[in-house]
């Protein structure tokens, strides 16, 4: 019974389904360690659900050299620093996500020659300073993204951008 009243309150409390605006992203990804030196790409779908706030899930995998030896897995939630999400056209964002990574799936992709499996854990804060386009438009474009990425495993902090991340919406 009160997992159910928690449930229902919950529900109350969130807007219609039909009220919040939903996409999906692509984007090319960098890091300047924490992962192994390559070139990733990674999609994801992204959800506002609030004037300033949205959430994304997201995947990044190895492109080159070896592709899908390191896949990344997260979810981030993000703020956006200038305004509403709509109608504001040219805006800032700022996210802060968790990202789980395995290293080693590709048999012939690792150093080592395929040693095994590493998983790691990041928690990531970026700052993408400008998005053009909104919801409204069906499109935004963030640009020149930087963040901190932090592996939790060993306690180090290293780089990772995006030169642009796209974002198509419903």
């Amino acid at each position: 019974m009160k997992k159910t009243a928690i449930l229902l309150t919950i529900l109350s409390i969130l807007p219609p389904l039909g009220a919040l605006d939903y996409g999906f992203s692509l984007a090319p990804w960098s890091f300047t360690g924490g992962v192994t030196p390559g070139i990733y790409a990674g999609g994801g779908f992204n959800l506002g659900f609030a004037p300033r706030w949205e959430a994304e899930v997201f995947a990044v995998a190895e492109v080159t050299p070896a592709p899908g030896d390191t896949v990344l897995a997260g979810v981030q939630f993000g703020f956006s620093l200038l305004g509403d999400r709509i109608p504001t056209y040219f805006n800032a964002l700022i996210d802060l996500g968790y990202l789980h990574g395995i290293q080693g799936l590709n048999p012939g992709g690792t150093e080592e020659g395929g040693a095994g499996l590493t998983r790691s854990n990041y928690i990531l804060l970026r700052l993408s300073p400008l998005a053009i386009g909104n919801p409204y438009f069906r499109m935004r474009d963030r640009i020149f993204s930087v963040g901190l990425l932090y592996r939790i495993e060993d306690r180090s902090v290293s780089w990772v951008w995006n030169w642009v991340i796209f974002n198509r919406y419903r």
